[in-house]
């Protein structure tokens, strides 16, 4: 099912789905990511159920998506800028 979704046409939808199996948090979470809180390494985001700041660890699927995107955000985060 998941690979039928990601092979259907739409890379926005492929990528919020890889994005939810790949950092293991709620969906309303990852709903409401934005590029800002992407750097190309991590995702930093705040949980909505515990108002914690977490920073996880991208996995090399989700480097490997996120490469070709049309927003390159590991170039235009202010995290990545930051740093």
């Amino acid at each position: 099912e998941i690979a039928a979704i990601c092979d259907a046409g739409r890379p926005s939808i492929a990528l919020a789905v890889l994005i939810a199996l790949n950092i293991g948090q709620r969906p309303s979470d990852v709903l409401g990511l934005k590029w800002s809180q992407w750097d190309g390494l991590n995702i930093l985001l705040q949980q909505g159920k515990t108002d914690v700041w977490v920073d996880v660890k991208a996995t090399p699927a989700l480097k490997a998506m996120t490469a070709g995107s049309d927003d390159d955000a590991a170039a235009t985060s202010p995290r990545a800028t930051a740093a």
